[in-house]
């Protein structure tokens, strides 16, 4: 049997993409010690556990000081599309501002930008 049975992204990358949308408060990189055994890897310390599964696809946070896990899951694209945070599901963080604006940008008149650009915003508002 050849190649790796398993694929593994590492300290640093399991602490950035948890640190990104958690709710949970991490403590710094260094103050973690990371393992590793058959498809799992961990960051741990004395009160916070970061587990990745499936080449960080998956990562899950418990944090036993305040009683509470957030759970992230479906990564693909640089972010994951699913969070838990005790149980309940929520959606990522600054979700909808970031949609909203899209939205905004998507239906504005880039050929005729020349003038009147609030005119167009207040137009589209309105929509």
């Amino acid at each position: 049997m050849s190649g790796k049975k398993y694929e593994y992204i590492g300290k640093r990358e399991i602490y950035r993409r948890a640190e990104n949308v958690l709710h949970i408060e991490l403590p710094g990189l260094k103050e973690l010690a990371y393992s590793q055994f058959e498809g799992c890897e961990w960051l741990e310390s004395s009160t916070i556990k970061i587990t990745s599964q499936a080449g960080g696809t998956w990562i899950g946070v418990t944090d036993s000081k305040e009683h509470s896990s957030e759970i992230l899951c479906n990564y693909s694209g640089g972010v994951f599309k699913t969070h838990y945070v005790n149980g309940a599901d929520i959606k990522r963080k600054a979700d909808t501002e970031a949609e909203e604006r899209l939205i905004r940008l998507l239906g504005l008149d880039l050929d005729n930008l020349g003038g009147d650009v609030e005119k167009q915003h207040k137009q589209q508002v309105r929509i």
